[in-house]
């Protein structure tokens, strides 16, 4: 909330000072992180959205949450996507700011709504909503536009991938980078084997050989 220090508290000879402190901070629902070198901190710490951002998340995360889809909280969301289904007329239109301004007011207390409109595409299903609002005690204002449609959005299919099997012991360079034969398979140490020491291909788990058929072993000391 800012602070402001008037003249009248202070000596005429001063000027007005203004204090503020950072209102809200809440997690980018990208969950992308800081790394480098995009960011210069480069801690690998999830992204925030603070102030003004931070509430216009919250209220497109609302208005886009239908009622029951949030666990424990049934009666959450703008529930705005049932009525994509009704005759695109006056009264849904109506019912719509009804139900946005009851759910700003009753989970985003920190927005006050100052504009808002509905616009409908009857061909494609879809409804465009335009909200301006401002941050309350503040002079922070902004303006959300979020499309709705009854069209679901295609989903990435996500293949399952069976990860590399690292075994123990794998060779490295003095890099710290692993060694591999002319087909890209990896080199290990056999522990358990008649040659100890002895390298070998992984998966074939092959013994290494010279030319005159010597195993090759890595150095012990």
């Amino acid at each position: 909330m800012a602070k402001v220090f008037s003249t009248e508290d202070v000596k005429q000879n001063n000027s007005i000072r203004v204090l503020r402190e950072r209102l809200y901070s809440d997690i980018d629902l990208t969950l992308d992180a800081r790394i480098a070198p995009e960011f210069s901190s480069g801690d690998g710490d999830v992204l925030r959205k603070t102030d003004l951002a931070s509430v216009k998340q919250s209220i497109k995360t609302l208005l886009m949450t239908n009622r029951y889809e949030k666990p424990y909280r049934p009666d959450f969301g703008g529930d705005l996507g049932g009525l994509l289904f009704e005759l695109m007329d006056e009264n849904t239109g109506d019912l719509m700011i009804k139900r946005i301004k009851t759910a700003i007011q009753a989970y985003e207390p920190r927005a006050k709504v100052l504009d808002l409109k509905i616009t409908a595409n009857p061909n494609s299903q879809a409804v465009t909503v335009y909200l301006e609002f401002r941050v309350i005690n503040t002079q922070f204002s902004d303006t959300l536009r979020i499309k709705l449609t009854d069209t679901p959005v295609a989903a990435t299919p996500i293949l399952p991938v069976t990860p590399d099997v690292v075994p123990d012991e794998i060779l490295k360079t003095e890099q710290n980078e692993r060694l591999l034969t002319l087909d890209n398979v990896l080199l290990r140490t056999d522990e358990l084997g008649l040659v100890d020491g002895a390298i070998l291909t992984v998966p074939f788990e092959d013994q290494l050989l010279s030319q005159d058929e010597q195993v090759l072993i890595v150095e012990q000391s």
